[in-house]
């Protein structure tokens, strides 16, 4: 039988998993500080790009790397801080294959945190959710990983934009405690599926 694994530590392992499929991840405090909440930990410095505090900038340079073709995944360590990239995910993002009447395609996967509420309280700017709101301005995905086998079914390579809503209330949560979104549990599953 394997290890148990928290939801942290499933996240530093399918981190690790899309870094050794070709992904580079961008944000800030993702070389330095605490990389991402440690779920960068595992990932070899050379795939990751640290940037300046500024969300809208950073979400265009993400952007123009999955126009290019490259693999990447966009990081913000706190919900609250993806409203500042609105224009670019919602404007761009979302709209740039129909723009280009299917001529370019940016399949960024960007992760979104909802911050924790313990052991301190971080404020209010820093503990929203904006999943709905959100969900309701883009016509791709929003994942949220609430779920044991959200990691295996989500977590992979897309030919569209993604977003995974994670949630560091649970980066301590034993991931075989969490409930299954649907189906029969199959313990051999329990790994990254990449698709091509």
């Amino acid at each position: 039988m394997g290890t148990i694994l928290t939801y942290k530590e499933k996240l530093q392992e399918v981190m690790l998993k899309l870094s050794m499929d070709g992904y580079t991840f961008l944000g800030y405090n993702t070389v330095h500080g605490h990389k991402m909440y440690s779920t960068l930990d595992k990932v070899h410095s050379d795939k990751i790009i640290e940037m300046p505090v500024a969300e809208n900038l950073m979400t265009g340079i993400g952007i123009g790397m999955a126009l290019n073709g490259d693999k990447c995944c966009l990081c913000f360590e706190r919900h609250d801080f993806m409203l500042l990239a609105l224009d670019q995910i919602v404007n761009h993002l979302d709209k740039i294959e129909g723009l280009s009447h299917g001529e370019f395609k940016a399949p960024l996967m960007i992760r979104a945190v909802v911050g924790s509420t313990s052991p301190l309280n971080p404020g209010v700017q820093h503990k929203g959710e904006y999943t709905e709101q959100i969900r309701s301005m883009v016509s791709f995905p929003v994942y949220e990983i609430k779920h044991r086998d959200d990691f295996v079914k989500y977590y992979h390579h897309s030919k569209e934009p993604v977003i995974f809503v994670e949630y560091k209330d649970m980066y301590e949560t034993s991931v075989e405690s969490l409930p299954l979104r649907g189906g029969r549990s199959d313990p051999q599953k329990d790994s990254l599926r990449v698709t091509q």
